[in-house]
């Protein structure tokens, strides 16, 4: 890309995330002349996960668990929870585009570890990000 003489940056987007990039530069004067190429390497960061895990309609057996989109190519979620100090881990996949989802079938009165990972197209996946909430 050509960018004007004045410009001391230049965003980069819609690049890979958790990739490796090598950029150069040169200088073009206003007699059509090149100055030598200055280069450098970054890595991308890993997308962002889900953010904002909340709670809502809290009942005996039952709750609702929300959260933030962190990236907007997140192709599926990892949804786990159990008990706390338990050993029953459930586990299920949900759709990418969803950002609510109800867990029934809860003991009542109970403590819940609940954890939601995003999943990308490329099968790579976020941190995991965990929250609690008794039924």
């Amino acid at each position: 890309m050509i960018i004007n003489g004045y410009e001391t940056s230049q965003v980069l987007d819609n690049l890979d995330p958790d990739t490796l990039y090598d950029v150069s530069l040169t200088a073009i004067y206003p007699d059509n002349t090149e100055s030598d190429e200055v280069s450098a390497s970054e890595l991308t960061l890993v997308d962002r996960g889900p953010s904002n895990l909340r709670f809502s309609d809290v009942r005996g057996n039952r709750f609702r668990i929300h959260w933030d989109h962190g990236s907007r190519d997140v192709a599926l979620y990892k949804l786990s929870w159990v008990p706390c100090r338990g050993t029953d881990k459930k586990e299920m996949i949900i759709n990418g585009n969803e950002t609510s989802q109800v867990l029934d079938n809860l003991n009542p009165d109970t403590f819940y570890d609940v954890f939601l990972t995003a999943i990308y197209p490329d099968n790579t996946e976020s941190d995991e990000v965990s929250s609690f909430q008794r039924t």
